[in-house]
């Protein structure tokens, strides 16, 4: 019997274990903070870890998809440009 007490605490505290929570509700109270276009006031939402980040490296983390899609769209628009430019070049020549 004591055996199997000692299995069972071994085996909680291995596959049991518990994650740190995040929250990622909207923050909708009378204070909540409220921004966006005319009209259109939506709150603020913060995602925080248990890191420590600057104000630039939070600002990054909370914008990463919009900065990776306007990466993207500049790379194309750099490259086509630059084919464009090879394309005109060799048909002057």
């Amino acid at each position: 019997m004591r055996l199997f007490a000692c299995l069972s605490v071994l085996t909680y505290s291995r596959h049991m274990s518990k994650k740190q929570k995040k929250r990622t509700k909207r923050y909708t109270g009378e204070d909540a903070k409220a921004t966006g276009v005319a009209g259109q006031n939506k709150p603020v939402v913060h995602h925080y870890e248990a890191t420590q980040r600057t104000a630039v490296g939070q600002w990054v983390y909370e914008h990463k998809r919009s900065i990776k899609y306007s990466l993207v769209a500049s790379g194309t628009v750099i490259f086509l440009t630059l084919l464009i430019m090879g394309v005109v070049q060799s048909l002057t020549r």
